[in-house]
């Protein structure tokens, strides 16, 4: 499913290399927490993914992150950060 998505959006939607990574990166941390949650992708509810946003940016200030870029933050649905993905970037993709 995540790779299906993750086509549509480097061929429909021709997004950049950079911001696909990132968005697979994110997904497949979601898709993590859902199977520790023991529940499908698509059943994830406002609660679920509330807690995984504030993992996430748990996970970005114990890893030494004050901020987290704007296209970052305006993504629909934002993944587990590893350590190296809390650093700066490159500002464009």
């Amino acid at each position: 499913m995540l790779e299906a998505y993750l086509d549509h959006l480097r061929v429909e939607r021709r997004l950049a290399g950079h911001t696909l990574e990132s968005y697979g990166r994110d997904l497949t941390a979601l898709a993590a927490f859902a199977a520790k949650a023991e529940q499908r992708l698509d059943r994830l509810d406002r609660q679920a993914l509330e807690e995984f946003v504030r993992e996430q940016m748990s996970w970005c200030s114990i890893a030494g992150s004050s901020t987290i870029r704007p296209t970052t933050s305006s993504r629909p649905v934002r993944g587990r950060h590893s350590p190296g993905s809390c650093r700066s970037t490159r500002s464009s993709d």
